[in-house]
């Protein structure tokens, strides 16, 4: 069932790449390096996110209430925009959170 999700995931990616490389109007021949570039960027970025949110936590403990309460309000953010939105029409933000808040 694993592999059916990530195949699917993977195929959604794609589509998702293929739709910002034809509004943008990258040439084909650079497509591979945007592409690559992207990609690195994305987990060099993510990976100084990651050091950097260790360090904080390792040297002030105290910073681990400010990051869960900040994803407590952004999870009553989501769920009370999803419950709002239920009558309008959805958007990619509440149609992702509404699946956990009910």
């Amino acid at each position: 069932m694993g592999y059916l999700i990530e195949k699917s995931l993977s195929l959604d990616n794609l589509f998702v790449f293929l739709l910002i490389f034809t509004h943008f109007g990258v040439p084909r021949e650079y497509q591979h390096r945007v592409l690559f570039w992207g990609i690195l960027g994305a987990l060099l970025l993510r990976g100084a996110m990651i050091g950097t949110g260790t360090v904080l936590i390792a040297h002030f403990e105290w910073v681990t209430y400010i990051f869960g309460a900040f994803l407590v309000l952004t999870a009553a953010g989501c769920c009370s925009r999803s419950r709002r939105s239920r009558t309008s029409r959805p958007t990619a933000s509440s149609a992702s959170c509404a699946g956990g808040c009910g």
